[in-house]
Protein backbone atom coordinates (compact mmCIF):
# COMPACT_ATOMS: atom_id res chain seq x y z
CA UNK A 1 0.00 0.00 0.00
CA UNK A 2 2.56 2.36 0.53
CA UNK A 3 4.42 1.87 -2.26
CA UNK A 4 0.64 2.12 -4.41
CA UNK A 5 0.82 6.34 -2.56
CA UNK A 6 4.05 6.71 -2.86
CA UNK A 7 3.77 5.74 -6.73
CA UNK A 8 0.24 8.21 -7.44
CA UNK A 9 2.82 10.99 -5.58
CA UNK A 10 5.54 10.38 -7.71
CA UNK A 11 2.91 10.66 -10.74
CA UNK A 12 1.58 13.74 -9.64
CA UNK A 13 4.41 15.44 -9.04
CA UNK A 14 6.04 15.16 -12.20
CA UNK A 15 2.53 16.23 -13.80
CA UNK A 16 2.13 19.53 -11.91
CA UNK A 17 6.16 20.25 -11.51
CA UNK A 18 7.67 22.99 -13.97
CA UNK A 19 9.51 21.03 -16.24
CA UNK A 20 12.94 22.33 -17.99
CA UNK A 21 13.80 21.51 -21.63
CA UNK A 22 17.48 22.84 -22.90
CA UNK A 23 16.70 25.95 -21.24
CA UNK A 24 12.99 26.29 -21.58
CA UNK A 25 10.12 26.18 -18.73
CA UNK A 26 7.44 24.80 -19.68
CA UNK A 27 4.60 25.54 -16.58
CA UNK A 28 1.46 24.56 -16.16
CA UNK A 29 -2.01 26.27 -16.18
CA UNK A 30 -4.61 24.45 -14.26
CA UNK A 31 -8.35 24.51 -15.67
CA UNK A 32 -11.20 23.86 -13.62
CA UNK A 33 -15.16 25.14 -14.14
CA UNK A 34 -17.55 26.20 -11.01
CA UNK A 35 -21.03 25.75 -12.00
CA UNK A 36 -20.27 23.06 -13.93
CA UNK A 37 -17.92 20.26 -14.94
CA UNK A 38 -15.09 20.28 -17.60
CA UNK A 39 -16.11 22.85 -19.74
CA UNK A 40 -13.14 23.41 -21.75
CA UNK A 41 -11.37 21.36 -24.12
CA UNK A 42 -7.80 20.70 -24.24
CA UNK A 43 -6.06 20.19 -27.12
CA UNK A 44 -2.20 20.19 -29.53
CA UNK A 45 -0.18 18.82 -26.20
CA UNK A 46 -1.46 21.32 -24.01
CA UNK A 47 -0.94 24.09 -26.07
CA UNK A 48 -4.20 24.94 -26.81
CA UNK A 49 -7.29 25.33 -24.60
CA UNK A 50 -11.23 25.83 -26.16
CA UNK A 51 -13.55 27.31 -23.13
CA UNK A 52 -16.94 25.98 -24.11
CA UNK A 53 -19.81 28.56 -23.60
CA UNK A 54 -20.39 29.33 -20.32
CA UNK A 55 -24.55 29.84 -19.98
CA UNK A 56 -26.78 30.68 -16.78
CA UNK A 57 -26.98 27.50 -14.49
CA UNK A 58 -28.97 26.02 -11.69
CA UNK A 59 -26.34 27.31 -8.79
CA UNK A 60 -25.60 30.95 -7.18
CA UNK A 61 -23.30 33.32 -6.54
CA UNK A 62 -22.52 34.34 -2.80
CA UNK A 63 -21.71 37.84 -2.17
CA UNK A 64 -18.03 38.59 -0.96
CA UNK A 65 -17.05 39.28 2.40
CA UNK A 66 -18.50 41.37 4.57
CA UNK A 67 -21.70 40.02 3.78
CA UNK A 68 -23.99 38.42 6.06
CA UNK A 69 -23.33 34.43 5.71
CA UNK A 70 -25.58 32.78 2.53
CA UNK A 71 -26.05 36.80 0.75
CA UNK A 72 -26.81 35.67 -2.82
CA UNK A 73 -25.15 37.91 -5.19
CA UNK A 74 -27.00 40.11 -7.38
CA UNK A 75 -26.64 42.59 -10.30
CA UNK A 76 -29.56 44.94 -10.91
CA UNK A 77 -31.68 42.91 -9.09
CA UNK A 78 -31.04 39.79 -10.53
CA UNK A 79 -29.50 36.56 -9.09
CA UNK A 80 -25.41 35.82 -10.49
CA UNK A 81 -25.63 32.30 -11.28
CA UNK A 82 -23.37 32.05 -14.26
CA UNK A 83 -20.69 29.93 -15.08
CA UNK A 84 -17.10 30.31 -14.99
CA UNK A 85 -13.97 28.50 -16.43
CA UNK A 86 -10.65 29.38 -14.84
CA UNK A 87 -7.11 28.43 -16.02
CA UNK A 88 -5.00 28.89 -13.59
CA UNK A 89 -1.29 29.25 -12.39
CA UNK A 90 0.93 29.80 -9.71
CA UNK A 91 4.25 30.32 -11.13
CA UNK A 92 4.00 34.38 -10.24
CA UNK A 93 3.55 34.12 -6.90
CA UNK A 94 4.67 36.85 -4.83
CA UNK A 95 6.14 38.40 -7.75
CA UNK A 96 5.32 42.04 -7.94
CA UNK A 97 3.00 42.97 -10.79
CA UNK A 98 5.39 45.06 -12.96
CA UNK A 99 7.23 41.94 -13.66
CA UNK A 100 5.01 40.20 -15.45
CA UNK A 101 4.64 39.79 -19.14
CA UNK A 102 1.25 38.13 -20.86
CA UNK A 103 1.46 36.69 -24.15
CA UNK A 104 -0.89 34.47 -26.47
CA UNK A 105 -2.90 34.03 -29.78
CA UNK A 106 -6.81 33.97 -29.74
CA UNK A 107 -8.97 33.36 -32.72
CA UNK A 108 -12.19 36.19 -33.18
CA UNK A 109 -13.66 34.80 -36.01
CA UNK A 110 -17.06 32.91 -35.75
CA UNK A 111 -17.48 29.96 -33.52
CA UNK A 112 -18.16 26.85 -35.37
CA UNK A 113 -18.67 24.68 -32.99
CA UNK A 114 -21.88 26.80 -31.55
CA UNK A 115 -23.39 28.23 -34.69
CA UNK A 116 -23.66 31.59 -32.71
CA UNK A 117 -23.45 34.47 -35.43
CA UNK A 118 -21.36 36.54 -32.48
CA UNK A 119 -17.76 36.65 -33.35
CA UNK A 120 -15.59 34.81 -30.61
CA UNK A 121 -12.87 37.63 -28.68
CA UNK A 122 -9.84 37.07 -26.75
CA UNK A 123 -10.51 34.68 -22.96
CA UNK A 124 -10.62 37.40 -20.27
CA UNK A 125 -7.60 38.27 -17.90
CA UNK A 126 -7.35 38.34 -13.98
CA UNK A 127 -4.67 38.82 -11.61
CA UNK A 128 -5.18 38.66 -8.19
CA UNK A 129 -2.93 40.89 -5.83
CA UNK A 130 -2.11 41.97 -2.90
CA UNK A 131 -0.60 45.41 -1.03
CA UNK A 132 1.01 43.14 1.55
CA UNK A 133 -0.52 44.93 4.24
CA UNK A 134 -3.41 42.59 4.33
CA UNK A 135 -5.66 43.96 0.95
CA UNK A 136 -6.41 42.08 -1.73
CA UNK A 137 -7.96 42.92 -5.49
CA UNK A 138 -8.90 41.71 -8.43
CA UNK A 139 -7.18 43.22 -11.48
CA UNK A 140 -8.60 43.16 -14.77
CA UNK A 141 -7.09 44.85 -17.09
CA UNK A 142 -9.88 43.95 -20.08
CA UNK A 143 -12.46 45.66 -18.11
CA UNK A 144 -10.74 48.88 -17.60
CA UNK A 145 -8.26 51.40 -19.57
CA UNK A 146 -5.14 48.52 -19.38
CA UNK A 147 -3.83 49.02 -22.78
CA UNK A 148 -2.48 45.22 -24.33
CA UNK A 149 -2.03 45.26 -28.01
CA UNK A 150 -3.45 42.71 -30.26
CA UNK A 151 -2.01 42.38 -33.98
CA UNK A 152 -3.15 40.15 -36.91
CA UNK A 153 -1.12 36.52 -37.36
CA UNK A 154 0.05 36.53 -41.23
CA UNK A 155 -1.40 33.44 -42.96
CA UNK A 156 -4.18 32.30 -40.32
CA UNK A 157 -7.40 34.75 -40.88
CA UNK A 158 -9.10 35.23 -37.57
CA UNK A 159 -6.27 34.26 -35.74
CA UNK A 160 -4.84 37.41 -33.47
CA UNK A 161 -1.45 38.08 -30.93
CA UNK A 162 -2.37 39.32 -27.35
CA UNK A 163 0.57 40.90 -25.29
CA UNK A 164 0.19 42.69 -22.09
CA UNK A 165 3.46 44.17 -20.93
CA UNK A 166 3.16 44.42 -17.59
CA UNK A 167 6.86 45.79 -17.29
CA UNK A 168 5.96 48.93 -20.15
CA UNK A 169 3.13 50.71 -18.70
CA UNK A 170 2.78 54.12 -18.17
CA UNK A 171 1.87 55.50 -14.66
CA UNK A 172 -1.15 57.33 -15.59
CA UNK A 173 -2.79 54.20 -16.89
CA UNK A 174 -5.31 52.97 -15.28
CA UNK A 175 -7.20 49.70 -14.97
CA UNK A 176 -10.02 48.17 -12.91
CA UNK A 177 -10.01 46.74 -9.81
CA UNK A 178 -12.68 44.39 -8.53
CA UNK A 179 -13.68 42.67 -5.16
CA UNK A 180 -11.07 44.63 -3.16
CA UNK A 181 -11.11 44.73 0.57
CA UNK A 182 -9.11 47.73 1.02
CA UNK A 183 -6.12 49.90 0.48
CA UNK A 184 -7.49 51.47 -2.35
CA UNK A 185 -9.70 54.94 -3.20
CA UNK A 186 -10.92 54.07 -6.40
CA UNK A 187 -12.05 50.98 -7.67
CA UNK A 188 -10.14 52.51 -11.21
CA UNK A 189 -6.68 53.13 -9.62
CA UNK A 190 -3.67 54.39 -11.94
CA UNK A 191 -0.53 51.91 -12.41
CA UNK A 192 1.70 54.43 -10.32
CA UNK A 193 -1.01 53.01 -7.24
CA UNK A 194 -0.44 49.35 -7.95
CA UNK A 195 2.21 48.24 -9.81
CA UNK A 196 3.90 47.36 -6.79
CA UNK A 197 1.37 45.04 -5.61
CA UNK A 198 2.00 41.37 -5.67
CA UNK A 199 0.40 38.27 -7.35
CA UNK A 200 -1.38 36.19 -4.69
CA UNK A 201 -4.12 34.16 -5.14
CA UNK A 202 -7.48 32.87 -4.76
CA UNK A 203 -8.69 35.15 -1.89
CA UNK A 204 -11.15 34.58 1.01
CA UNK A 205 -13.07 38.24 0.07
CA UNK A 206 -13.84 36.96 -3.59
CA UNK A 207 -17.58 36.17 -4.46
CA UNK A 208 -17.60 32.49 -4.45
CA UNK A 209 -19.76 29.94 -6.17
CA UNK A 210 -22.27 27.61 -4.29
CA UNK A 211 -21.08 25.62 -1.72
CA UNK A 212 -17.61 27.54 -2.40
CA UNK A 213 -14.34 27.69 -4.35
CA UNK A 214 -13.48 23.95 -2.74
CA UNK A 215 -16.85 22.27 -3.48
CA UNK A 216 -15.95 22.26 -7.59
CA UNK A 217 -12.65 21.30 -6.96
CA UNK A 218 -10.97 20.42 -3.76
CA UNK A 219 -7.64 20.54 -4.57
CA UNK A 220 -6.99 23.48 -6.80
CA UNK A 221 -9.00 25.81 -4.37
CA UNK A 222 -9.11 23.76 -0.97
CA UNK A 223 -10.69 25.28 1.85
CA UNK A 224 -11.60 28.96 0.24
CA UNK A 225 -14.66 30.27 1.58
CA UNK A 226 -16.01 34.11 2.16
CA UNK A 227 -17.77 33.13 5.81
CA UNK A 228 -15.92 33.70 9.32
CA UNK A 229 -12.58 33.98 8.27
CA UNK A 230 -10.12 36.86 8.24
CA UNK A 231 -9.46 38.69 4.59
CA UNK A 232 -6.38 36.56 3.41
CA UNK A 233 -5.22 34.41 0.07
CA UNK A 234 -5.65 31.14 0.69
CA UNK A 235 -3.98 29.54 -2.17
CA UNK A 236 -1.00 31.01 -4.76
CA UNK A 237 -3.12 30.95 -8.59
CA UNK A 238 -2.77 34.75 -9.18
CA UNK A 239 -2.71 34.71 -12.67
CA UNK A 240 -5.89 33.42 -14.95
CA UNK A 241 -7.14 33.32 -18.22
CA UNK A 242 -10.77 32.72 -17.89
CA UNK A 243 -14.21 32.39 -19.82
CA UNK A 244 -17.80 33.32 -18.31
CA UNK A 245 -18.96 35.67 -16.03
CA UNK A 246 -20.91 35.39 -12.08
CA UNK A 247 -24.13 37.25 -13.59
CA UNK A 248 -24.39 34.88 -16.83
CA UNK A 249 -27.08 35.72 -19.65
CA UNK A 250 -27.62 39.54 -17.50
CA UNK A 251 -31.43 39.04 -18.19
CA UNK A 252 -33.73 39.16 -16.15
CA UNK A 253 -37.11 37.26 -15.98
CA UNK A 254 -40.54 37.57 -13.69
CA UNK A 255 -39.08 35.77 -10.81
CA UNK A 256 -35.90 37.79 -10.38
CA UNK A 257 -33.73 35.26 -12.03
CA UNK A 258 -31.37 35.65 -14.95
CA UNK A 259 -32.74 34.50 -17.82
CA UNK A 260 -31.73 33.05 -21.43
CA UNK A 261 -28.44 34.41 -22.31
CA UNK A 262 -29.52 36.25 -24.71
CA UNK A 263 -28.94 39.29 -23.16
CA UNK A 264 -25.10 38.53 -23.37
CA UNK A 265 -23.89 37.33 -26.35
CA UNK A 266 -20.61 36.50 -26.18
CA UNK A 267 -22.03 33.67 -23.69
CA UNK A 268 -22.98 31.85 -26.16
CA UNK A 269 -19.71 31.45 -27.97
CA UNK A 270 -16.18 29.79 -26.79
CA UNK A 271 -13.30 30.70 -27.00
CA UNK A 272 -10.03 30.12 -27.74
CA UNK A 273 -6.12 30.65 -26.61
CA UNK A 274 -3.31 28.91 -27.77
CA UNK A 275 0.84 29.46 -27.76
CA UNK A 276 0.25 31.21 -24.16
CA UNK A 277 3.56 32.36 -22.60
CA UNK A 278 4.73 34.14 -19.41
CA UNK A 279 7.84 36.43 -18.68
CA UNK A 280 8.44 36.30 -14.85
CA UNK A 281 11.05 38.79 -13.73
CA UNK A 282 12.77 38.25 -16.90
CA UNK A 283 11.96 33.85 -16.92
CA UNK A 284 10.34 32.86 -19.89
CA UNK A 285 7.59 30.17 -19.18
CA UNK A 286 5.96 28.28 -22.18
CA UNK A 287 2.64 27.23 -20.60
CA UNK A 288 0.77 24.08 -20.78
CA UNK A 289 -2.94 23.66 -20.16
CA UNK A 290 -3.87 20.78 -17.82
CA UNK A 291 -7.38 19.91 -16.37
CA UNK A 292 -7.21 20.77 -12.77
CA UNK A 293 -5.37 18.60 -10.11
CA UNK A 294 -8.17 16.57 -8.95
CA UNK A 295 -9.22 14.96 -12.07
CA UNK A 296 -5.30 14.26 -12.81
CA UNK A 297 -4.63 12.72 -9.61
CA UNK A 298 -7.50 10.51 -10.16
CA UNK A 299 -6.34 9.75 -13.53
CA UNK A 300 -3.08 8.58 -12.17
CA UNK A 301 -4.94 6.41 -9.24
CA UNK A 302 -6.92 4.84 -11.96
CA UNK A 303 -3.71 4.02 -14.03
CA UNK A 304 -1.59 2.97 -11.30
CA UNK A 305 -4.70 0.71 -10.06
CA UNK A 306 -4.55 -1.11 -12.98
CA UNK A 307 -1.30 -2.02 -13.10
CA UNK A 308 -1.56 -3.14 -9.91
CA UNK A 309 -4.45 -4.91 -10.32
CA UNK A 310 -2.12 -6.93 -13.13
CA UNK A 311 0.27 -7.60 -10.66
Amino acid sequence: MKKFICCVWFVCFILFSPVICQGEIISNAYVATVHGSSEFQISNGGTQIYFNPQPDTAYVWNENNGSAPGTIATYNGAVRDGMKTFACTDIAYGKRLDTIKMEFDFYSGIDTATGSPTAMINPGINFFLTDGLGNYGMWSPGSGGTPYSTTDISGEPGWKHLTLDCTNLAENTWGQMNEYNGGLSTDRPLWSVIRGWTIAGFYDFQRTPQGGFEDWDDMLWSDITNIGVPDTTLNQFGIVLFHGDTVGGMLGDSDGEIGLDAGRAWAQTGRVARNYQLTVDGELHNMVFIPEPTTICLLALGILGTIRNKK
